[in-house]
């Protein structure tokens, strides 16, 4: 429970993601400003639930996985690179 909180503190703590939903919020919409704030939520719980059962740990331990989450990485970014 202690993990859980300090995770949730940190995710609370004006960042990245604010200024993120910020700029999107006056450059476009408060629409467009509530989906980038739920996105960002929707990660940072993501991460939060990946922290708790120690993903981390176990993909460290497995050369296979890593590998295959780092490729993986790299074709979503190239995937990304191509739609801009």
């Amino acid at each position: 429970m202690t993990i859980f909180t300090a995770g949730c503190l940190v995710i609370m703590s004006p960042g990245q993601n604010f200024v993120l939903t910020l700029r999107n919020s006056l450059a476009h919409s408060r629409q467009a400003g509530i989906g980038t704030a739920l996105g960002a939520t929707a990660d940072d719980l993501i991460h939060v639930i990946c922290w708790l059962i120690g993903i981390g740990v176990i993909i460290s331990k497995s050369v296979l996985l890593f590998n295959l989450l780092k490729w993986l990485g790299a074709a979503y970014l190239i995937y990304l690179f191509t739609l801009a």
